[in-house]
């Protein structure tokens, strides 16, 4: 099963990566890539952005591999790391057959026996050793020099989960390009391209140097400074409330420990707008000082959960196999209504409410309210409206 992105999708794509450069240029942008990044791929997504696995620049040194990344990689690590890449190199050309801009079952892609079964034995080892299951695969770029894969952890496959990839595929893909054409100082042209792309996004995005000044935000960044979220750029540096700016104390990217402590959830917002502001993080590495920063800086994502339609609710409750009841006291919850006032509304006892809120937090993994908004928002169509 493949999955086509929509004609904007495709323009966007397109425009991004149809820079005119040689072979030459191409050679050295590959090189330049690789030092950034330490790899020659291009960009490496995951469905799940509130689990640690958002922006997922790809690479094969362990030290920028986020997830499940190692100090000292063993044989393990190292043999997963030359399988990955066997098999993105086989994939490009089969991927160029196929057509760009598509989504395709890393199976469609490799379909020789002895290939079927190593990339199911890999795919199932992915699991087993990184965390995280990949069933969808993908390839996107309107030129042979601008291919690249997308790895996405489903636990199935239906219709509301590729709405998931997609969002999911847009945020990385955006966010990690735009930094990139800052990186590589690409073309004017190109960069007004991608903040458009930015621009477009629900998420009001802080791109912070190490010393927390702001070096990038989009169009929604201006909408969150302006409503009750406590959010400020002061004199150029990202100010917040202080359980926020607490947890951005713990988010960094370490070779020793770089899966944890990278990503935070929170809340943000004034009395009464507690659960309106759903806040999340995560550090990119800046050793080269392109982007301001000497050392590690951090990528914040705020969204004003204003921007859901009631249908994402209902989304939210097919994905995670919620109860009627179960998708009411979520919607309720949402809303910021606290158990006393949803059992008071609903003509029940607050030992039923604080079940079915129980159960609404275990089945879709979340901790709090801030963290159900950001599950509900996973599945958020990921422009404006």
């Amino acid at each position: 099963m493949s999955l086509s992105l929509d004609n904007q999708g495709h323009d966007l794509i397109r425009r991004t990566y149809s820079i005119d450069i040689g072979e030459d240029a191409h050679q050295k942008w590959l090189d330049e890539f690789e030092s950034f990044l330490g790899a020659r791929h291009v960009i490496v997504g995951s469905s799940d952005l509130f689990t640690g696995h958002n922006w997922n620049a790809g690479s094969t040194n362990a030290q920028f591999m986020v997830f499940g990344a190692k100090a000292s990689p063993n044989e393990r690590w190292v043999d997963h790391m030359q399988n990955f890449k066997r098999y993105y190199d086989l994939m490009i050309p089969r991927a160029r057959r196929l057509g760009p801009e598509q989504f395709h079952h890393p199976q469609e892609l490799f379909t020789a026996p002895d290939e079927a079964r190593g990339i199911e034995a890999w795919m199932k080892d992915v699991h087993r050793f990184l965390g995280y299951n990949i069933y969808l695969g993908g390839v996107f770029g309107a030129e042979s020099s601008r291919l690249g894969f997308l790895g996405i952890g489903f636990d199935d496959w239906n219709r509301v989960r590729s709405i998931q990839a997609e969002q999911s595929f847009w945020l990385t893909h955006l966010t990690g390009s735009s930094l990139l054409q800052q990186r590589l100082a690409l073309s004017e042209a190109q960069r007004s391209v991608t903040q458009a792309g930015l621009d477009s996004l629900k998420w009001g995005i802080f791109v912070l140097d190490s010393a927390r000044r702001v070096i990038a935000t989009n169009r929604e960044s201006d909408s969150i400074i302006q409503g009750p979220s406590g959010i400020r750029v002061a004199q150029g540096v990202f100010e917040a409330p202080y359980d926020i700016m607490a947890a951005l104390a713990n988010c960094s990217l370490s070779p020793v420990n770089a899966d944890k402590g990278k990503t935070f959830l929170g809340q943000a917002g004034l009395p009464g707008h507690q659960n309106r502001y759903v806040v999340f993080a995560s550090a990119f590495n800046d050793e080269s000082a392109i982007l301001g920063t000497t050392g590690v800086g951090t990528m914040i994502f705020v969204l004003d959960t204003k921007h859901f339609p009631p249908l994402d609710v209902r989304v939210a409750a097919k994905v995670f196999r919620l109860t009627e009841a179960e998708e009411a006291v979520a919607a309720e919850v949402l809303e910021g209504l606290a158990r006393s006032e949803i059992a008071e509304r609903r003509g029940v006892s607050l030992d039923t409410i604080k079940a079915q809120v129980r159960a609404v937090y275990s089945k879709t993994m979340s901790g709090n309210a801030a963290e159900l908004a950001a599950r509900v928002a996973m599945l958020a169509k990921p422009t404006r409206d």
